[in-house]
């Protein structure tokens, strides 16, 4: 599906490689398609940080599912074994903290030291641009 944007002249063409009903974006999709190098250098790097971003909120659902579901039985968790589940959320906590917090503020570092000067620079050599 990638290509096959190109069915009719008016569609949008896609940039080759890229399924676009896979993205996350809210910007990309069939009558917006990302078209060009300027197009995926925002998508790219932002479509792993959505991506995380829905987990986590997937996770904090079943988290609180699970403990509606608990709590309507009377139990501190719903497992087979009735035990504590609060290790669910030190993980999930952990998780954030070490691993999904660092690469939000590495992403945000590399942007700021080495995207934006880059952009910055192709802007002025090409006033049109």
């Amino acid at each position: 599906m990638a290509d096959s944007m190109n069915e009719t002249d008016s569609e949008p063409t896609c940039h080759p490689g890229i399924v676009v009903s896979g993205l996350t974006s809210e910007v990309y999709n069939k009558s917006n398609p990302p078209t060009d190098w300027a197009d995926l250098s925002l998508l790219i790097p932002h479509e792993p940080l959505r991506e995380g971003l829905s987990a986590m909120e997937e996770s904090v659902q079943a988290l609180l599912n699970r403990t509606s579901a608990a709590a309507a039985k009377g139990d501190e968790c719903d497992d087979a074994k009735n035990e504590d589940c609060s290790w669910r959320v030190v993980y999930f906590c952990e998780w954030v903290l070490d691993a999904f917090s660092p690469m939000i503020h590495t992403h945000h570092d590399n942007e700021e030291e080495l995207y934006f000067p880059w952009i910055d620079t192709k802007a002025n050599d090409d006033p049109a641009w």
